[in-house]
C-alpha cells in the first residue's frame, strides 16, 4: 500500500493562525491537501472558520452567524499570534480561487459545521460554489451532522462525501455509511485500530485520521494503513514520511 496522504489540519496550523490563508498557502505548498471548516455569515456568505463564535482566534465576541462578512473581515484572526501580520476570515471562494492557483492537485477538505439550524442552506451554499469550480474533483465534504452529508450526496451524487466521527464505529454505522455511498470514514486517530482499519477497507471505504500530531501516533497510523493523516504539524509528518 502507498503511503497516505498528508492534510494540513485548518491549514498549517502548528505555525500559522489556523485557517487562514497564510495556513493554507503554506501547507499547500508543502502536503497533499488541507482541511478546513465551514459555515455562513448573517448575510449567507459561506466563511472558513472553525468556531460558532469568533472570541478564540479574534479575542473579540460575536456569533459567525449573526455577523455580516463586512462585519467579520474586520477581525484579526491573528490576533493571539504577536506579530502575525493581520489575517482575516476568509470565505470558501476565496480559498479555493487561492487554493487553485497553489497547488491544482491538492486535495480539499471541506468540514460542514451545523451550529445553526440553517445547516441545510449552508449545504445548498456550499454545493453552488464547489459545484462550478476547478477543484470540484478534488474536494471530500466531511461532516459530524450525518444529515448534512446525506443532504449533500442526494443533491450532488458523483461528489466525496466523508462522514467523521469522534469514537469507535457500530455494525450500525458502517451500514448506513455504505448505503450513503460514502468514500471515506473520518475517526479521531485515539480510536483508530487494525480492526476499524480493515473493516473500513472491506467496505471499499478510505480511512482519515485526525489530529494526529505526535511522531509517535503519526507512525502508528501510518504502520496501520490509513489513507489521509490530518495533522497540525506538518513538519512531524514530513519528517516521519521521510523516514
Amino acid at each position: 500500500m502507498g503511503r497516505p496522504m498528508i492534510l494540513g489540519h485548518r491549514g498549517w496550523s502548528h505555525h500559522y493562525p489556523e485557517n487562514t490563508l497564510i495556513a493554507f498557502e503554506k501547507a499547500l505548498k508543502k502536503v497533499d491537501g488541507i482541511e478546513f471548516d465551514v459555515q455562513l455569515s448573517a448575510d449567507q456568505t459561506v466563511v472558513v472558520m472553525h468556531d460558532a463564535t469568533i472570541e478564540r482566534t479574534t479575542l473579540q465576541q460575536g456569533l459567525i452567524s449573526e455577523l455580516t462578512y463586512e462585519e467579520l473581515s474586520t477581525y484579526n484572526t491573528a490576533a493571539t499570534w504577536g506579530n502575525m501580520p493581520f489575517q482575516r476570515i476568509p470565505t470558501l471562494q476565496e480559498v479555493l480561487d487561492e487554493a487553485y492557483q497553489w497547488n491544482p492537485n491538492g486535495l480539499i477538505n471541506v468540514e460542514v459545521k451545523s451550529y445553526s439550524k440553517e445547516w441545510q442552506d449552508l449545504v445548498y451554499q456550499v454545493l453552488e460554489i464547489t459545484n462550478q469550480h476547478p477543484l470540484n474533483q478534488s474536494i471530500i465534504y466531511s461532516s459530524f451532522h450525518h444529515d448534512a452529508v446525506a443532504l449533500m450526496k442526494e443533491m450532488a451524487p458523483d461528489i466525496k462525501v466523508g462522514l467523521l466521527f469522534e469514537g469507535s464505529l457500530e455494525r450500525a454505522d458502517y451500514q448506513r455509511i455504505v448505503d450513503m455511498n460514502a468514500y471515506s470514514v473520518h475517526i479521531n486517530h485515539e480510536f483508530l485500530t487494525s480492526e476499524l482499519v480493515e473493516a473500513c477497507h472491506g467496505h471499499g471505504l478510505k480511512v482519515a485520521v485526525w489530529t494526529v500530531d505526535s511522531i509517535a501516533d503519526l507512525r502508528r497510523c501510518i504502520d496501520e494503513n490509513v489513507d489521509m493523516i490530518i495533522s497540525n504539524h506538518l513538519d512531524h509528518a514530513l519528517q516521519v514520511l521521510g523516514q
